[in-house]
């Protein structure tokens, strides 16, 4: 991560951050000095207690945009937040969901 870029961002959808944040558990403990903020869907009702132990891991209820300054980079599924941070030249790499169909417009972007 540059000096200058302090986090990582995650944005998981409505109805997968627990399956997000699951694929993502073992590289937020290896990577314990990197701090990453997960930014849930306004709407989630989803009880994240058990990823409270990760020190490096916390959620904001932040803005996304205010989430974006200082973003190395954001992972999403089909969030629509990751198209509006491939807008803003940050990187974004997709959780890909085994057995659901990602319908989210930045795959197509990705792969160009």
């Amino acid at each position: 991560i540059s000096p200058i870029k302090k986090h990582i961002l995650i944005a998981p959808g409505l109805r997968d951050e627990n399956i997000v944040l699951n694929s993502l558990v073992n590289e937020i403990k290896s990577n314990y000095e990197t701090k990453y903020i997960c930014k849930c869907h306004p709407h989630s009702i989803n009880d994240k207690s058990r990823f409270y132990k990760y020190k490096n891991l916390s959620f904001s209820e932040l803005p996304i945009t205010k989430l974006f300054t200082n973003c190395s980079y954001i992972y999403v599924s089909y969030s629509s937040v990751g198209f509006d941070a491939y807008n803003l030249n940050i990187p974004v790499k997709i959780i890909d969901i085994p057995g659901l169909i990602n319908t989210s417009n930045i795959i197509d972007l990705n792969n160009n």
